[in-house]
């Protein structure tokens, strides 16, 4: 589980499960960008061309997209988190409603497996 806070807007969100959790049925889940929302989605990363649930247009990944970090810390052993080879770095990333990139993830240290 890990949360996000963005110092600029004061936007935050809690309790953002990576990985299957409980239900398997749900793909292997990591927190996702869309240009149209203001909100982080989660979406299964296996899947190829994933789009926003809500507005059908295709969303980033944040372990993914360069373009959403920056001042990225490269060492994966400091990641805020690991899942099936993803990692979310510690970073400034960019925050889905102020557009800014000031949005941090923190790992709540609570772990299913």
């Amino acid at each position: 589980m890990i949360k996000s806070f963005c110092k600029n807007c004061n936007y935050k969100q809690d309790n953002l499960s990576i990985g299957y959790g409980f239900d398997f049925t749900r793909g292997s889940m990591m927190p996702a960008f869309c240009e149209a929302c203001n909100k982080i989605q989660l979406a299964d990363m296996a899947k190829e061309n994933v789009i926003c649930k809500i507005h059908k247009t295709p969303i980033q990944f944040y372990h993914e997209d360069e373009s959403l970090a920056i001042d990225a810390n490269p060492d994966q052993n400091q990641a805020v988190v690991e899942w099936e080879g993803a990692y979310i770095l510690k970073a400034k990333y960019k925050c889905p409603q102020c557009k800014e990139h000031s949005l941090k993830f923190t790992n709540k240290g609570i772990n299913w497996d």
